[in-house]
């Protein structure tokens, strides 16, 4: 049981992390060096660093999805409902 709760704990911390991590991300994409406008086409600096912040939210949800797969798998395996 102490192993269970030790468990949800490293899980919770996961979350904030994660948390913290997509908030940080949103932000960089709502910035106003990365705002759409005419200017961007012929600016290949900007679709870069666009393309690289892309790539690091769609890594993030991958993370985010896989931590949250095991835990609900571990749930089922465990019995216990889901909080």
């Amino acid at each position: 049981m102490q192993k269970c709760a030790e468990n949800e704990r490293i899980f919770a911390d996961r979350v904030q992390v994660y948390y913290m991590r997509l908030v940080q991300w949103i932000t960089f994409m709502n910035s106003d060096n990365l705002k759409d406008s005419d200017l961007m086409i012929n600016n290949l600096g900007f679709m870069v660093q666009r393309s690289k912040l892309i790539t690091i939210g769609i890594k993030l949800a991958t993370e985010i999805k896989r931590t949250l797969k095991q835990y609900l798998l571990l749930y089922e395996v465990n019995g216990k409902a889901v909080p």
